[in-house]
């Protein structure tokens, strides 16, 4: 018999799979069975709190996604697990955009997108810059919109990542061609850029 950490891992795992497939239901069942194993002083708490937020993603449940997001932060603070944090901050701003406070999620989703990169996680990196970009989508920051799109388009292609790369793909097909000033948003200010 394989021990309890162990086959929460697996469930945690098939939670993953499941969720990537699209299969909520499913990434559910796996996600709660994960929890049932993972017994006391199991270091897949953050992990499963963040399944959990993405859930609450999948639900459209942006309160339920932000307190996910705030729960995990803090235990992968307390951990000093790094991957973690960023799931918890992206999540802390996914739940903003969902409550429709765009302009508050802006921060911790820079935030997510800079440790991601210091930690070469290509997957996050291209979810950290599609949730900027609807975020700027949602303040009418047409431009940067654009520019996290395009570079969330670069990122899901090297990474072969299809589903960002064809949500990335028609969310630059629907945006107004630019003007010959480089600039579809002519209101936006000059020093608004993209995060690095």
């Amino acid at each position: 018999r394989f021990p309890e950490r162990r086959l929460a891992e697996a469930a945690l795992r098939r939670a993953l799979l499941s969720l990537d497939a699209g299969d909520a239901a499913a990434a559910h069942r796996w996600t709660q069975t994960a929890e049932n194993r993972c017994t006391q002083g199991c270091t897949l708490n953050p992990k499963l709190l963040a399944l959990r937020g993405y859930l609450a993603i999948a639900q459209g449940d942006g309160p339920a996604t932000e307190r996910a997001g705030r729960e995990t932060l803090e235990l992968a603070t307390t951990s000093q697990d790094r991957e973690e944090r960023a799931n918890g901050l992206r999540l802390i701003g996914i739940g903003a955009l969902l409550q429709g406070d765009a302009a508050r999620g802006l921060v911790p989703l820079a935030e997510a997108l800079e440790i991601d990169k210091q930690l070469s996680l290509p997957r996050a990196i291209a979810n950290d810059l599609m949730a900027l970009a609807r975020a700027h989508a949602t303040l009418g920051e047409t431009r940067l919109q654009r520019a996290y799109l395009e570079r969330a388009l670069v990122v899901a292609a090297a990474d072969a990542n299809a589903p960002i790369f064809n949500q990335a793909k028609s969310a630059l097909a629907a945006l107004p061609a630019e003007g010959i000033t480089g600039s579809s948003d002519p209101a936006r200010p000059a020093n608004r850029r993209p995060a690095d």
